[in-house]
C-alpha cells in the first residue's frame, strides 16, 4: 500500500490537504471537512495541519461518522467541524 504524493494548500483562512489513500481536508475559516482512513493515526505528523487550522480557528466537532469512501483506504472517519456561531446554526436548522 503505497501513498500518492502528498498535496496541501494553505492561505490565511483556507486548508486543502491531500494525502491519499489516507487523509484529505478542506476547510475555508468557518468549517473544515475531514476524511480519515483509520489506518492513519491523528498521532502522525501529517495530521498536524489539520490539527493546528482547529486549533487556529476555534473550530468544534459538529459531526463525525464511519463510513466506506472510494478513494480512502479502509473504514473512513468522515468528521465535520465549525465555529461554535456556525455549528449553533447548522443544530438549529437540523433539529
Amino acid at each position: 500500500m503505497t501513498d500518492e504524493p502528498e498535496a496541501q494548500a494553505m492561505s490565511r483562512d483556507r486548508l486543502s490537504i491531500r494525502s491519499w489513500p489516507f487523509l484529505t481536508a478542506e476547510g475555508d475559516g468557518t468549517q473544515l471537512v475531514t476524511r480519515r482512513s483509520l489506518a492513519f493515526s491523528t498521532a502522525d505528523p501529517r495530521y498536524l495541519p489539520v490539527l493546528h487550522y482547529i486549533r487556529d480557528f476555534g473550530l468544534v466537532l459538529v459531526s463525525s461518522e464511519f463510513t466506506r469512501e472510494e478513494d480512502i483506504y479502509g473504514l473512513t472517519e468522515v468528521s465535520h467541524y465549525a465555529t461554535p456561531d456556525a455549528r449553533n446554526l447548522i443544530l438549529m436548522n437540523t433539529t
